[in-house]
């Protein structure tokens, strides 16, 4: 804030001020600092950035701790209301509904170094964030641990406020097929199908590498096409899912037709022509190939996998979620607990509020749009699918929420309602330890003085 002090030639001052002051005394803060605080918050951004940009050009800045006390005065509390109101609005509409979730943690560091874990529960219609819950490494035995504590407080919160979940939807998580077996018995547990596709290409790579299996690497795109075709088309019908999974063995063979099931018992394709048949490079029954394809398709962990997968679910929009986090809770950077539990509300807060967008079209012909009016595509090139493919583009997010917490914030300065960590989280003890470390801080001067370069 830029101030103006004047005195007139008969001595009468008078000051003027680039920003309206909320409150008075020790108190008074200038508008834009506080609101420049909030749009770095509420955007993502972190701090250290802006400071960057302000300092490379030689802009006057507010400080880091102006900003850390606007962050737990004023920004903190208005994130928090904002997500519980609208998530308490979401449960109550959805309160006589049987839900169908999806689940993913997601760890706050790459690397087996995680503090926190951000486990977040999602509508798989809607792709509305129901809850989130946030675990520290400190609360739980081991990093591992973290996802399973999430996916029980999650349930547990739901069940609390007389929600109910008929279908969860997890990746292979160990822990969490365990406890939900023993302990939520009447949720009917679905494994992810790209987390199975992907375990059974894994297996499919490792028999192709041999060399009398070669033959096998050219058909793994279609096993596992097969795989997620099967899914679909079973209509939650188990035998028929295993039955459709297991015929890969006999098409890859040019067999179209075999016995001793109950179900599937040919192939749903249409009849091949002759030349088709001479174009497939099929696989020599009972060869080498033959036989390790047929290993990894009867595989028991596979198969236990094919068990769970009949409802033809997915994560796709929670990891989806999890990626969109990153902006608001990035990796590389560490956060103290108050600020990563914000941080994820605001992400959830955005989701939620862009759910549903359309396809975008075009508005306007350029070299590379189609016509005006058909759909906005962009093609890119996945190292993994070593293709060119084609990915909707959707239309912009809104963004009018903020406004509205940028409002709750200025209300809240005006009417001096402070919050502080207590109120707002009450998180476990902990769970706000500074540090993992599994030993105790002997003192920076005693590890000083112990240090010794290696060069």
């Amino acid at each position: 804030m830029l101030t103006v002090k004047l005195e007139c030639i008969n001595g009468h001052p008078w000051s003027w001020q680039s920003q309206p002051i909320l409150g008075v005394g020790n108190e008074a803060v200038p508008a834009g600092n506080l609101l420049t605080s909030a749009g770095i918050l509420f955007s993502g951004t972190k701090f250290t950035t802006m400071e960057y940009f302000a300092n490379f050009i030689n802009l006057e800045f507010i400080s880091e701790s102006t900003y850390t006390d606007h962050e737990n005065d004023y920004l903190f509390p208005v994130a928090h209301e904002t997500w519980h109101f609208e998530r308490d609005t979401l449960w109550r509409t959805w309160k006589d509904l049987i839900l169908k979730l999806s689940g993913d943690g997601r760890c706050d560091s790459p690397g087996f170094s995680a503090k926190y874990c951000t486990y977040v529960m999602m509508d798989m219609d809607t792709g509305k964030v129901v809850d989130i819950q946030t675990i520290s490494v400190n609360e739980v035995s081991s990093s591992n641990a973290m996802e399973k504590e999430g996916c029980r407080r999650s349930l547990e919160k739901l069940k609390e406020h007389g929600m109910e979940v008929g279908i969860l939807c997890t990746d292979r998580h160990g822990g969490i097929a365990a406890m939900l077996r023993d302990e939520y018995p009447a949720i009917d547990h679905q494994f992810d199908l790209w987390h199975l596709a992907k375990s059974t290409t894994k297996k499919l790579n490792a028999k192709a590498k041999k060399r009398e299996c070669q033959e096998l690497g050219a058909w793994m795109p279609s096993v596992r096409n097969h795989l997620w075709w099967a899914a679909a088309t079973c209509g939650g019908d188990k035998v028929e899912l295993l039955e459709k999974w297991r015929s890969v063995v006999y098409h890859t063979t040019n067999q179209h037709e075999w016995g001793g099931t109950q179900v599937y018992n040919m192939c749903a394709h249409t009849p091949l022509s002759e030349a088709d048949r001479l174009a497939k490079k099929w696989i020599e029954s009972g060869s080498p190939a033959h036989e390790a394809l047929s290993d990894v398709v009867n595989d028991k962990s596979i198969l236990k996998g094919i068990n769970q997968v009949n409802l033809f679910c997915h994560t796709g929009k929670t990891e989806c979620f999890n990626s969109s986090l990153t902006k608001f809770a990035p990796k590389r950077v560490h956060l103290p607990y108050e600020g990563m539990v914000v941080r994820t509300k605001l992400a959830a807060i955005d989701n939620n509020h862009n759910t549903g967008r359309a396809q975008a079209r075009v508005k306007r012909k350029t070299k590379h749009s189609g016509p005006v009016g058909s759909l906005r595509f962009k093609i890119v090139n996945p190292k993994a699918k070593k293709k060119w493919i084609a990915k909707p583009i959707f239309e912009k997010k809104s963004y009018g929420y903020v406004y509205d917490m940028l409002a709750g914030v200025l209300v809240k300065k005006l009417l001096n309602k402070k919050g502080t960590s207590t109120d707002i989280f009450d998180p476990p003890a902990d769970a706000m330890k500074e540090n993992i470390a599994s030993v105790a801080n002997p003192g920076k001067e005693a590890v000083v003085e112990a240090h010794i370069s290696r060069f």
